[in-house]
């Protein structure tokens, strides 16, 4: 993204005073869903980019509060698990023709979560601002 990285301390904090969220708690409830549900797909898995930009999109909010912050990463990745049901709703993305790829995107708020389907599972690979030009470069596979 734009902006640098925030730098962390060991207590886990940002030179900000905002507190690192745990993504590898929501991770988990990720892989929990796939292994309790009987559906023929597979939970979506998140790149480590991917991850990464849940992050700063939740850094970004919890500036201004920290409840809203958590809010919305809650209910983003609760749309970004529909996509274990039927991907293909979700459009190609324009930029497949001049990538080479067969991505797809879905759209939530001002946000594209671009991923990717191989056999029953689904790999987001980027989540990124609908501003931002999509370059190969960005994508971390």
């Amino acid at each position: 993204m734009g902006s640098p990285s925030p730098s962390w301390d060991r207590d886990g904090a940002t030179a900000s005073g905002l507190a690192r969220v745990d993504f590898s708690v929501s991770l988990s409830a990720r892989q929990n869903r796939a292994q309790t549900t009987n559906e023929s797909r597979d939970a979506s898995q998140f790149s480590g980019i991917a991850e990464v930009d849940l992050e700063e999109i939740w850094i970004l909010i919890a500036a201004d509060s920290v409840e809203n912050a958590a809010r919305f990463v809650t209910e983003f990745e609760a749309k970004i698990g529909t996509l274990e049901q039927m991907p293909s709703r979700c459009p190609a993305i324009p930029e497949n023709a001049l990538l080479g790829t067969e991505y797809r995107h879905l759209i939530i708020g001002d946000y594209r979560v671009i991923f990717r389907v191989e056999g029953p599972t689904v790999y987001v690979l980027r989540i990124i601002h609908g501003n931002r030009l999509l370059d190969i470069s960005l994508f971390g596979e």
